[in-house]
């Protein structure tokens, strides 16, 4: 049963009330949208009660999902504001260690006018002993030595595939093999064809890291810490008179086993890296830390704590002061990381709150569309608040930074809705050229 309120053109407003079959609600909707009409289709036979209990258990739904709207919004707004202000107090402190920090000329001679205060040293390191690996005979003066030892090894791979047997889907998994270097121990107990496809139940040799005891830059001693942060590994250059004869080169690394391009089950693969090359041709390291003097009387360079709360050191492989900072504070993956995860909860946020916003648009007497357009619509609205909010945050500290991302942020999501509406206005246009053929058919 429909009643249909007529007012469009000519007509005096009328209620109607109709028993129609589908096929003419179909026909009468089509022809209601031609003539402006509203059609409203009501249900008599559903229960008051029933429609009480319908009722309070959709405005229960609406109210929860507003709420965890609410809250992924609020989540994403706190969450980007504290990685943008922690990002920001890192840059500060460093372009403050800039202006503030003391370079060191003479690396030769400590300085106790220095002691306690933040400085910058640079030049070549020097450590206390030769790192030697007996097993190979390789030998290096550096920081650093770390050897890697990979086996051939045997890699199984099941995939899963559906398959229509006597009428029914049924999933087949099947299993693929290949051999591979490996550097942890691969158990072919599991295998589906463990008979055939067998590895070595363990390693007979392992992986081997070494570390000088002192490093030094000049007078200046580096402490534990700052050993630590010398991450920047580089292939250890192999002379072939002085290796281990067990051993065959194979590119920069060695190889056990008859022959390296065709190796077999159980051969290994030993590669060699090192950090800090000291010695005769010794690596420039640039330091930044803060200078102290131990009980027994050694100067070391330890990390230097800002008011900020924010542990300060640098080791890298730079020899200009300001080369150093420039490599330091580009975004790391764990920054653009937090970016990413505040989008998605925006998004999803936002999601959650088409409801309200609807009502908004309604009231303003905006299109619809704009709320309920497909996900890419919503993806692009939490970006532009998302650069929003960034934009800012650093406004205030940078504001050439943050009106660049003002600026900029939003065209990629403004381009993406442009071409979405034209898209749907391309869809209607089609949906009206199908509606005039079937009037013309009829």
């Amino acid at each position: 049963t429909i009643s249909v309120i007529t007012n469009g053109g000519d007509y005096k407003s009328d209620l109607v009330t109709m028993n129609l079959g589908a096929a003419e609600i179909a026909s009468y909707k089509h022809l209601s949208t031609n003539f402006n009409h509203r059609v409203g289709v009501r249900n008599r036979g559903l229960p008051t009660n029933s429609e009480e209990v319908h009722s309070s258990f959709q405005a229960g739904v609406n109210f929860c999902t507003i709420g965890f709207g609410i809250f992924f919004v609020v989540l994403a707004i706190g969450f980007l504001s504290w990685n943008e202000g922690y990002v920001m107090g890192l840059v500060e402190s460093y372009e403050s260690a800039v202006s503030k920090g003391n370079p060191v000329q003479d690396i030769s001679q400590i300085d106790p006018n220095l002691e306690g205060k933040l400085i910058f040293v640079s030049g070549p390191i020097s450590s206390d002993k030769i790192l030697h690996d007996p097993l190979t005979n390789i030998s290096l003066q550096a920081v650093k030595l770390h050897r890697k030892v990979e086996m051939y090894q045997w890699i199984e791979t099941q995939r899963e595939r559906e398959i229509k047997v006597d009428g029914r889907i049924t999933s087949k998994v099947s299993s693929s093999y290949e051999k591979a270097w490996q550097e942890a121990l691969v158990d072919s107990g599991n295998f589906k064809e463990s008979l055939i496809h067998r590895n070595p139940k363990k390693f007979r040799l392992h992986n081997l890291k070494q570390e000088a005891n002192y490093v030094n830059i000049g007078a200046y001693r580096l402490s534990n810490y700052l050993i630590g942060h010398m991450t920047e590994f580089k292939s250890v250059p192999i002379n072939p008179y002085k290796i281990n004869s067990h051993f065959k080169i194979w590119y920069s690394s060695l190889y056990t086993g008859l022959d390296p391009f065709h190796p077999n089950i159980g051969d290994y693969k030993l590669t060699y890296t090192y950090a800090g090359l000291s010695g005769d041709s010794p690596d420039q390291v640039s330091v930044l830390g803060e200078q102290r003097t131990t009980k027994e009387g050694i100067t070391e360079i330890v990390p230097h704590n800002t008011a900020d709360g924010i542990v300060m050191v640098v080791v890298m492989e730079a020899k200009q002061y300001l080369d150093l900072f420039e490599k330091k504070l580009q975004p790391t993956p764990v920054t653009w990381f937090i970016r990413i995860i505040c989008l998605i909860l925006m998004y999803l946020g936002l999601i959650s709150l088409s409801g309200v916003f609807s009502i908004i648009v309604n009231f303003l007497k905006g299109d619809q569309r704009i709320i309920f357009f497909p996900s890419v619509g919503k993806l692009t609205a939490a970006a532009f608040i998302c650069c929003l909010l960034i934009s800012v945050q650093w406004f205030h500290f940078k504001p050439l930074y943050g009106t660049v991302v003002l600026i900029l942020g939003p065209i990629p999501c403004l381009l993406i809705v442009v071409c979405c509406r034209k898209c749907q206005e391309w869809m209607d246009e089609d949906e009206d050229d199908d509606d005039n053929d079937d009037d013309e058919e009829e």
